[in-house]
């Protein structure tokens, strides 16, 4: 006996964004090596001189990603990435601003093909965007503001209110982590922008912050499709399998 449900076969799910991840970390980390070694090759590119790179430490991770030939395949990834996250449980409300973060931060790259400072603004803003929308808060107001008429009284209002306070109540293990996760990010991306702001080094062990903070970020995302999991779940859980038997 199996059972047969009437899902996507090719939905992401919690795992397979795991999975990505791993995999990102991977990619930049070889990336920085890389660069890091070759740093006197490109300082030119950099408009620095070449002493900069007797430095010790790292280089920057968005001065790695923007070298040839990391930046072509960052751009193909950030837009492969949108496109799966694209593919996350539909119930998720952060899905198609997170999309579109994912998107701007490949157009980053692309932009940062010019002489032109315009990526490093787009990269911050984009970041300050998607650590936005990934806070847990967002799906519960979505599920209160789904109860919502299509015209709302006062006393409608009041009860869109009363049920956020009670969906933004921690009530589970899940609530929890997601919670701890987002605030050690927006602790990470506090500390990561005043390092930056405060260090010009091209190479300086500092920069390690910000390859923290850009995992936690991207591995964020992963939160937003295991809530619309679990909602999708608690939807659907009065309705019974199909099943055949042979």
């Amino acid at each position: 006996m199996f059972s047969v449900s009437a899902k996507h076969v090719c939905e992401i799910r919690p795992t397979l964004w795991s999975v990505l991840t791993v995999i990102l970390i991977a990619y930049t980390s070889l990336a920085v090596t890389i660069v890091t070694l070759t740093c006197k090759e490109h300082v030119d590119v950099w408009h620095k001189p070449a002493s900069v790179c007797d430095a010790d430490g790292p280089i920057l991770l968005s001065r790695a990603l923007t070298t040839d030939p990391f930046r072509g395949i960052t751009i193909i990834a950030a837009f492969a990435c949108a496109l799966f996250y694209g593919y996350s449980p539909s119930s998720s409300p952060v899905k198609m601003p997170l999309v579109g973060v994912l998107c701007m931060i490949g157009v980053a790259f692309i932009v940062s093909m010019f002489e032109t400072d315009a990526h490093f603004y787009i990269i911050n803003l984009t970041s300050g965007a998607a650590l936005f929308f990934t806070c847990p808060i967002w799906h519960d107001f979505y599920e209160a503001w789904k109860k919502m008429p299509n015209k709302p009284t006062a006393n409608d209002w009041d009860t869109f209110f009363a049920n956020t306070r009670d969906s933004c109540c921690i009530d589970s293990a899940q609530d929890y982590l997601w919670w701890a996760m987002w605030v050690v990010t927006s602790s990470l991306a506090v500390i990561t922008g005043a390092l930056l702001y405060t260090n010009d080094a091209v190479r300086s062990w500092v920069y390690v912050t910000e390859y923290v903070f850009f995992w936690a970020l991207f591995w964020m995302l992963e939160w937003t499709i295991i809530e619309a999991v679990v909602e999708e779940r608690e939807e659907t859980q009065p309705l019974q399998p199909v099943s055949i038997r042979f």
